[in-house]
Protein backbone atom coordinates (compact mmCIF):
# COMPACT_ATOMS: atom_id res chain seq x y z
CA UNK A 1 0.00 0.00 0.00
CA UNK A 2 1.58 3.53 -0.44
CA UNK A 3 1.94 6.01 1.57
CA UNK A 4 -0.68 9.09 0.71
CA UNK A 5 -1.08 12.48 1.61
CA UNK A 6 -4.06 14.73 2.60
CA UNK A 7 -5.16 15.36 -0.40
CA UNK A 8 -4.89 11.74 -1.00
CA UNK A 9 -2.60 11.58 -3.38
CA UNK A 10 1.00 9.82 -3.38
CA UNK A 11 3.48 12.00 -2.07
CA UNK A 12 5.91 13.47 -4.75
CA UNK A 13 10.05 12.90 -3.97
CA UNK A 14 10.62 16.09 -3.25
CA UNK A 15 7.24 16.77 -0.81
CA UNK A 16 8.05 16.51 3.38
CA UNK A 17 6.65 14.15 5.26
CA UNK A 18 4.35 15.52 7.71
CA UNK A 19 3.94 15.20 11.67
CA UNK A 20 7.56 13.72 12.15
CA UNK A 21 8.14 15.89 15.62
CA UNK A 22 4.38 14.87 16.98
CA UNK A 23 5.17 11.27 16.80
CA UNK A 24 8.57 11.74 18.56
CA UNK A 25 6.78 13.93 21.14
CA UNK A 26 4.06 11.30 21.36
CA UNK A 27 6.33 8.33 21.73
CA UNK A 28 8.37 10.43 24.47
CA UNK A 29 4.61 10.73 26.73
CA UNK A 30 4.34 7.17 25.95
CA UNK A 31 7.34 5.84 27.44
CA UNK A 32 7.43 8.12 30.46
CA UNK A 33 3.75 7.11 31.15
CA UNK A 34 2.22 3.92 29.62
CA UNK A 35 4.89 1.38 28.19
CA UNK A 36 8.68 1.62 28.18
CA UNK A 37 9.97 -0.58 25.41
CA UNK A 38 7.89 0.66 22.72
CA UNK A 39 8.15 4.19 23.04
CA UNK A 40 11.87 3.53 23.12
CA UNK A 41 11.22 1.34 19.75
CA UNK A 42 8.86 4.75 18.72
CA UNK A 43 11.50 7.03 19.76
CA UNK A 44 14.07 5.60 17.33
CA UNK A 45 12.02 5.55 14.43
CA UNK A 46 11.42 8.89 15.17
CA UNK A 47 14.40 9.92 15.42
CA UNK A 48 15.55 8.14 12.23
CA UNK A 49 12.80 9.78 10.28
CA UNK A 50 13.99 13.28 11.78
CA UNK A 51 17.12 12.13 10.47
CA UNK A 52 15.96 11.08 6.92
CA UNK A 53 14.09 14.60 6.98
CA UNK A 54 17.16 16.60 7.59
CA UNK A 55 19.14 14.66 4.85
CA UNK A 56 15.87 14.89 2.17
CA UNK A 57 15.31 11.40 2.03
CA UNK A 58 11.59 12.41 2.06
CA UNK A 59 10.60 8.76 0.86
CA UNK A 60 12.40 7.12 3.98
CA UNK A 61 11.31 9.75 6.48
CA UNK A 62 7.74 9.29 5.74
CA UNK A 63 8.49 5.61 5.78
CA UNK A 64 10.00 5.73 8.94
CA UNK A 65 7.11 8.20 10.26
CA UNK A 66 4.54 5.67 9.83
CA UNK A 67 6.34 2.82 11.84
CA UNK A 68 6.73 5.39 14.15
CA UNK A 69 3.16 5.82 14.24
CA UNK A 70 2.52 2.30 14.02
CA UNK A 71 4.71 1.51 17.47
CA UNK A 72 2.93 4.09 19.17
CA UNK A 73 -0.48 3.04 18.84
CA UNK A 74 0.90 -0.80 19.45
CA UNK A 75 2.06 0.36 22.76
CA UNK A 76 -1.03 2.48 23.49
CA UNK A 77 -3.06 -0.24 22.97
CA UNK A 78 -0.65 -2.78 25.28
CA UNK A 79 -0.99 -0.54 27.42
CA UNK A 80 -4.44 0.37 27.93
CA UNK A 81 -4.59 -3.45 27.81
CA UNK A 82 -2.66 -4.29 30.77
CA UNK A 83 -4.22 -1.22 32.62
CA UNK A 84 -7.67 -2.68 32.36
CA UNK A 85 -6.50 -6.02 33.24
CA UNK A 86 -5.24 -4.95 36.10
CA UNK A 87 -8.22 -2.92 37.37
CA UNK A 88 -9.78 -5.97 36.56
CA UNK A 89 -8.13 -7.96 38.73
CA UNK A 90 -7.66 -5.52 41.67
CA UNK A 91 -11.81 -5.34 41.61
CA UNK A 92 -12.49 -9.15 41.59
CA UNK A 93 -10.14 -9.27 44.46
CA UNK A 94 -12.10 -6.70 46.44
CA UNK A 95 -15.25 -8.29 45.50
CA UNK A 96 -13.91 -11.63 46.33
CA UNK A 97 -12.73 -10.36 50.16
CA UNK A 98 -16.18 -8.89 50.60
CA UNK A 99 -14.71 -5.24 51.33
CA UNK A 100 -16.93 -3.97 48.49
Amino acid sequence: MEIQNQAGLPPREHEKPTDTTLWLIMNIVMTLLCCMPAGIVGIVLSAMALSKESSHDYKGATEMNKYARLTFFIGLGVGLFVLIAYLIFVFVIVAAEGNL
